[in-house]
């Protein structure tokens, strides 16, 4: 056989799970190829007789299916074998796997609008607008902001005054300098916190941060002093997300004190 030798333990693997799972599987788990598999198989022993005639038509079929467009994983399904191995076939073939092609395409455009169908919109823009406005009517507030500013607000609020870095780094946003990380064409003021203190929701308190060394000069961001969010829809989404989950793990979760 070419390549490393077959270990005792590998071996004993491949007898007692042989027949049970998928070759492809068994060839994963022992980092080996699938064909290493089946020939050190069928030197222990434990290999059934070899179909030619079965493999033939599993692999015309493959290629059949290949040729019109589906994809590795919907081969799978239907000639009943592991993906590795479909993958090996196909490329032994001399074919490539088909990726997102016209097919693939327009699967997904089916589901989709199944989905929105299903959701009751139209399309996945009005699915996700629907949603964000959702997030904020949760939280108590205003179902006008976009996503992204509803987190930075939620942020302030619940951590105080922050500087643009800190901002970033607090809701996960890679900073990319003070004039782009927070900049967004589509919304007010094509900026985040321009959108949110337009709606007067944050202040800026310009240059309250003074230190040494370049850019020396920082401003402050704060939720507006007579900004609050509506605490009944507040109290009432929370409580309902303590109650999932605590249904979920089946344990009793402290709530979050606001």
């Amino acid at each position: 056989m070419v390549g490393r030798r077959w270990t005792d333990t590998e071996s004993e693997y491949v007898i007692k799970h042989y027949g049970r799972k998928k070759v492809d599987t068994i060839a994963s788990y022992l980092s080996r190829s699938v064909s290493s598999v089946y020939q050190h198989a069928r030197k222990i022993g434990v290999c059934e007789t070899h179909d030619r005639a079965a493999a033939a038509r599993r692999d015309c079929k493959i290629k059949q299916l290949h040729l019109k467009g589906w994809s590795s994983s919907e081969i799978e399904k239907a000639v009943d074998i592991g993906h590795r191995s479909i993958r090996e076939r196909i490329h032994k073939m001399g074919m490539i796997p088909n990726g997102r092609n016209a097919r693939y395409r327009k699967r997904v455009a089916k589901k989709t609008k199944e989905q929105c169908a299903a959701a009751g919109v139209k399309n996945l823009a009005e699915l996700r607008s629907k949603e964000m406005k959702r997030v904020a009517r949760n939280l108590g507030w205003p179902d006008y902001l976009s996503l992204r500013s509803v987190q930075i607000l939620e942020t302030l609020f619940q951590l105080g005054p922050m500087t643009r870095k800190q901002i970033a780094k607090a809701i996960g946003l890679k900073w990319v300098g003070v004039q782009h990380t927070f900049k967004n064409k589509r919304v007010p003021g094509h900026n985040y916190l321009a959108e949110l203190q337009r709606a007067g929701l944050v202040v800026r308190l310009e240059s309250a941060i003074t230190h040494k060394g370049k850019g020396n000069h920082q401003d402050l961001y704060m939720v507006a002093l007579e900004v609050e969010p509506c605490q009944k829809a507040r109290t009432r989404y929370l409580s309902q997300k303590s109650k999932k989950q605590s249904t979920a793990t089946q344990t009793p979760s402290r709530c979050n004190a606001n």
